[in-house]
C-alpha cells in the first residue's frame, strides 16, 4: 500500500466530511490511518490530522467515549515529536479538555486546561487572547469541584483581557460573561447574575440582530458551559 491511496482516502473522507456524511468518512479516515502506521509508523505526525478528524466524527456522532482514546493519542504523539512545550501540543489539550468535558470528567479537564494554559502563558504571555479562552473555559470543572473563588477569579481575568484586546461589545465578551455569571451562582449573587446575562444578550442581539439564527447558536455555546455550572451543587 502506498501513501498516494492514504492522500486521495483522506481527500475522499473529507468530501464526505464536509456533507456531514459522517458514516461513510469514518471508514475512509479508519484506513488512511491504517496505511500511515503501517509505513510510517505509530508516533508520525502525519498520524494527528486523521485521529483528529476522527474526534471530530465522533463529537458530531454522540461517540465520546470513542474520541477519548483517540486525542489521547494526539496528545502523546505531538509531545514526543515537538516537545511537551510546544503551542501545538496547547491545542491538542484543549481539545481533549474538551473531551473530558462531555464525559464528565472534570478532574481529567482541569489538568488538561491548566497544562495548556502554562504553555500559552509562556509562549504568548499572560495578555494573549488565548489565555482568555483557556481561562474561561477552565472555570467550568473548578465549579463543579467547588473551587469557586478561582473560577471567578480566572472568569474576570478572562473577561479583562478580552474586553482590552476586542473591546466590550465583541461576541467572545459575551460569552465570557456568560460563563462569568455562572460562577456567581456559588455566592448567590443572583441579581448580577442577571445583569451579566443581560448585557451578554445585548451583545449578541446588537452583534447579530434578535432574530438572527446565530444568536440562538450564541445562547447555545453559553448553555454548554452554564447547564454544568447552574447544575453543580452549591457547596
Amino acid at each position: 500500500m502506498h501513501l498516494d491511496v492514504a492522500r486521495t482516502l483522506d481527500g475522499l473522507a473529507a468530501v464526505h466530511m464536509y456533507r456531514k456524511q459522517y458514516a461513510r468518512a469514518e471508514p475512509l479516515y479508519r484506513r488512511v490511518l491504517a496505511i500511515r502506521e503501517r509505513l510510517l509508523g505509530t508516533h508520525d505526525l502525519q498520524l494527528t490530522a486523521t485521529l483528529t478528524n476522527l474526534v471530530t466524527i465522533y463529537f458530531a456522532t454522540v461517540q465520546y467515549d470513542q474520541a477519548k482514546p483517540l486525542m489521547e493519542r494526539v496528545v502523546g504523539i505531538r509531545q514526543k515529536v515537538r516537545g511537551p512545550e510546544h503551542l501545538e501540543v496547547a491545542s491538542d489539550l484543549e481539545l481533549l479538555g474538551a473531551v473530558y468535558a462531555v464525559l464528565g470528567e472534570y478532574e481529567q479537564m482541569e489538568q488538561a486546561l491548566r497544562r495548556a494554559l502554562a504553555i500559552l502563558e509562556a509562549a504568548m504571555g499572560p495578555e494573549h487572547l488565548k489565555v482568555a479562552g483557556i481561562l474561561s473555559r477552565l472555570a467550568i470543572p473548578l465549579v463543579v469541584r467547588g473551587q469557586y473563588m478561582e473560577a471567578e477569579q480566572l472568569s474576570r481575568r478572562a473577561l479583562a483581557i478580552q474586553e482590552k484586546a476586542l473591546g466590550p461589545n465583541h461576541l467572545e465578551v459575551s460569552r465570557s460573561l456568560a460563563t462569568l455569571a455562572g460562577t456567581l451562582r456559588a455566592f448567590g449573587q443572583y441579581d448580577r447574575m442577571e445583569r451579566l446575562y443581560r448585557r451578554a444578550l445585548a451583545i449578541q442581539e446588537a452583534a447579530l440582530g434578535p432574530e438572527h439564527s446565530e444568536v440562538v447558536a450564541e445562547g447555545q455555546h453559553c448553555l454548554v458551559s452554564n447547564e454544568v455550572l447552574l447544575d453543580s451543587p452549591v457547596k
